[in-house]
């Protein structure tokens, strides 16, 4: 408790002072979430600090990287989605999109970006979606384990519906970081978008908006850039584009 109250108030004084103090907090705390009681650090302040980090250049990578460690920390269903409800995705998540989009728009379909920050955030929330997910298919098998209690299903109905109220709420941020025309972030929702692909196709009553947006979107990251010229073509855009398509 003493180091994580050291961590906090090092971060809360120096993230303007001394931002290079804060990035080494940082990166102390990011090696230590692995096996740290995880309840120390999801508090609503540690929380609000974390998401606002995020928004400062020179500290934003390094805080994405803790909460997405946070995120990747293993625990049972209960207590990840517990751990994704603390962490309040379901209202800063829309907030980090809208950043990537933004910053993404500036640069262009080619343009360089400053950092890592957008392909680490896209990287969360792909994490997130995902583990909302896996969440929901363990939760499911345990209900319909033989022998499994009625309190033991009734709790899952609860843990399901949480788990999918969540997914909901940050769904369309998936989708938008998804489509987006940078190769490098939108693929960081590659592995989310085929076990959602995989939910869809097992739901007996899919959400159908859901089923065309993502075949839409599959669709139209398919295609050729519309600046390349098949009149010169090149290995290394071939190459390249083949494997994409191929992820």
């Amino acid at each position: 408790q003493q180091i994580v109250n050291t961590w906090y108030n090092i971060l809360g004084v120096y993230h303007n002072k001394a931002p290079g103090l804060a990035e080494h907090c940082l990166d102390c705390m990011q090696d230590y979430i692995e096996w740290i009681d995880i309840q120390l650090i999801i508090g609503e302040d540690w929380v609000k600090m974390l998401f606002y980090l995020m928004t400062i250049p020179i500290l934003r990578e390094k805080a994405i990287e803790c909460v997405y460690e946070m995120v990747s920390k293993k625990q049972s269903p209960d207590l990840k989605l517990e751990l994704i409800r603390r962490l309040d995705f379901v209202t800063c998540l829309p907030q980090l999109t809208k950043l990537v989009l933004s910053e993404v728009t500036a640069a262009g379909e080619d343009g360089d970006l400053q950092d890592e920050f957008c392909e680490n955030a896209a990287k969360l929330a792909g994490t997130v979606g995902a583990s909302l997910l896996d969440c929901i298919e363990k939760v499911k098998a345990l209900a319909n384990q033989p022998g499994a209690t009625e309190d033991t299903k009734k709790q899952a109905v609860v843990l399901i519906e949480g788990a999918n109220g969540m997914l909901s709420a940050i769904i369309e941020s998936l989708f938008a970081l998804f489509d987006l025309p940078n190769a490098d972030v939108a693929d960081e929702l590659l592995d989310f978008a085929a076990q959602y692909a995989g939910k869809l196709k097992r739901d007996t009553d899919p959400n159908q908006q859901h089923v065309v947006r993502l075949l839409q979107i599959i669709h139209l990251r398919m295609q050729y850039n519309d600046k390349y010229r098949f009149d010169r073509q090149n290995a290394d855009y071939e190459r390249d584009f083949y494997e994409h398509r191929q992820g």
